[in-house]
């Protein structure tokens, strides 16, 4: 993309290389005065936004392979407006505090994660309690590009609005296990799945164990995928 100007999608690649705001609707989440936004599995170059007129607004963005997108964003001699950070998003919450962001976002990337539930938990510890969490993606996606590339996780809203996280291997009901302590509520429509995610009680964990063995556990899974 940097190296070939956007392709069939110039204007598009040119107008995202310059700062954007963020959409009305999602600037609408934010409290009010100073807050955070934090974009999960960001790509080389946010898709949200870097800005929000009038305000002040810290934009964070993170994905595993940021350090590749950065090497490739230098040698094409390009810029970006907010340079993305390094992090999985199954260990996002060991690099930010908890309860340290007002909107947390990520789209057409959970698909692409060795543990997506860890995912969601790590988005819903670094969120404050009440705040957005909005998960964008397509309907069964890796189903539709038959589990190639990075695609590893299929996503559903079931008939009570539920999330439902699938593969060849596993189904699990994300509205269901997370109910403890978060309200997880999806809809569908022109075979994308929007989700929404906002934590009502502090979470049941002891965050240093936690850490300790979803990492162990990350780094199994991502042997196998190897």
């Amino acid at each position: 993309m940097f190296v070939t100007g956007g392709l069939s999608w110039p204007g598009e690649f040119a107008a995202r290389l310059r700062p954007q705001p963020l959409a009305d609707w999602l600037a609408a989440m934010l409290p009010p005065g100073a807050s955070r936004v934090l974009d999960v599995g960001a790509g080389p170059n946010t898709r949200f936004g870097t800005f929000v007129p009038v305000r002040r607004v810290e934009f964070v963005a993170v994905d595993p392979l940021a350090d590749i997108y950065a090497a490739i964003i230098a040698t094409a001699g390009a810029t970006v407006p907010l340079p993305t950070r390094f992090s999985f998003g199954e260990d996002v919450s060991a690099r930010f505090a908890a309860d340290s962001f007002d909107l947390v976002l990520c789209s057409n990337a959970l698909d692409h994660s060795i543990e997506p539930m860890r995912c969601l938990i790590e988005m819903l510890i670094l969120a404050r309690p009440g705040a957005p969490i909005i998960l964008m993606h397509g309907v069964d996606e890796t189903e539709r590009e038959a589990y190639s590339g990075f695609h590893q996780w299929n996503f559903q809203a079931d008939e009570n609005g539920h999330f439902i996280i699938w593969n060849r291997e596993r189904r699990l009901n994300a509205t269901m296990l997370l109910a403890s302590f978060a309200s997880v509520v999806s809809t569908t429509e022109n075979n994308y799945i929007n989700t929404i995610m906002t934590r009502q009680a502090p979470m049941p964990l002891d965050h240093g164990d936690y850490h300790r063995r979803m990492r162990a556990g990350v780094l199994r899974a991502a042997l196998e995928i190897c």
